[in-house]
């Protein structure tokens, strides 16, 4: 696969990272998470990029801000989708995932 032309995740995913999370930032929120879902079904994402925004998914979800978590939810799938995705890039974001549910149950109680 050859890739081209500018992606502009990182810069999403930053924008997502400073945006306060407040109910008036919302929608605003839920857009950039939905550009995510979008770059991610295209399938031409570099593995280190679908890999990032996964993590970043992964991380929304631990947020107390359920209004994202829907969307959130449907980024990663949408990165992970064998139809959009590579194996390689399936792999690393398993093992994203498999690492997220280790952390998780290591720290319950």
């Amino acid at each position: 696969v050859v890739f081209s032309g500018s992606c502009d995740v990182i810069s999403t995913l930053l924008k997502i990272e400073s945006l306060p999370i407040h109910m008036e930032n919302e929608r605003q929120l839920t857009s950039y998470v939905n550009r995510v879902e979008v770059l991610g079904r295209s399938g031409c994402l570099p593995v280190a990029y679908a890999e990032a925004a996964a993590n970043h998914m992964l991380g929304l979800l631990s947020l107390k801000f359920a209004p994202v978590w829907p969307a959130a939810t449907r980024a990663f799938a949408g990165l992970l989708l064998p139809s959009s995705s590579s194996i390689v890039v399936e792999k690393a974001i398993l093992n994203s995932l498999v690492s997220k549910v280790e952390s998780v149950l290591s720290t319950e109680v």
